[in-house]
């Protein structure tokens, strides 16, 4: 009895389904990238809207402290010690300048951390900076010790507030939208280099007033 014959599939049908393997693998492949895309734009617009969230929290936060610092002039501040006799001394220009009266005791019922407060002009630089024993913690939470992408301005934990080393680190996140020192990127351009008001950092402490020239 003869087996029956085996059929020989013509060279037009097996391009045929080889063709039909390959649209089928196709079709997957693009299913599987629209899955991947739609989830990575979901991803990237929940991290847009958290992003935006803890700049309104900063934004919010500092609002509030503005409230509780304010500018007084530095004659209040009583006699000049040991000014210059050169009038062309960069320190009669200074020396005008608003010293910032901060109450110290509103601000530490709001953060116990609080050890100074820095202010810049010509930026947004208008913070209380705070220290704690390590240089993660302000990295992911703001003022209030929520956690927070944008952080808050700190102190390196190494340095010592009342006691200045001649390498006192400050950090802070450069932040798009400028708050925290995302506005240090201003010093930079060539508007703010030609005011020369614009050269002072104010450092106020519990103890005392600084002001530091930029170079």
């Amino acid at each position: 009895m003869k087996e029956p014959s085996k059929k020989v599939m013509t060279r037009e049908e097996y391009r045929e389904i080889k063709k039909k393997k390959k649209l089928v693998l196709k079709t997957w492949v693009l299913k599987v990238l629209i899955v991947l895309f739609s989830l990575a734009l979901i991803l990237s617009l929940l991290k847009i809207y958290f992003w935006t969230q803890d700049n309104k929290k900063i934004v919010d936060i500092t609002k509030e402290i503005n409230e509780i610092v304010t500018p007084t002039s530095i004659e209040e501040e009583g006699e000049l010690i040991n000014p210059p006799e050169d009038k062309a001394n960069d320190y009669w220009d200074y020396v005008k300048l608003p010293f910032y009266e901060v109450d110290f005791t509103a601000l530490k019922e709001k953060n116990p951390d609080t050890i100074a407060f820095i202010h810049m002009q010509g930026n947004n630089i208008n913070y209380p900076v705070v220290q704690t024993d390590n240089n993660d913690y302000y990295l992911k939470h703001a003022y209030d010790k929520s956690k927070n992408s944008a952080g808050w301005v700190f102190m390196d934990y190494r340095n010592n507030i009342t006691d200045l080393s001649d390498n006192t680190v400050i950090y802070g996140h450069g932040r798009l939208d400028e708050t925290v020192f995302g506005s240090l990127k201003n010093t930079l351009t060539k508007t703010w280099q030609a005011n020369k008001e614009n050269y002072v950092i104010w450092l106020t402490t519990e103890k005392e007033n600084l002001v530091f020239q930029i170079f």
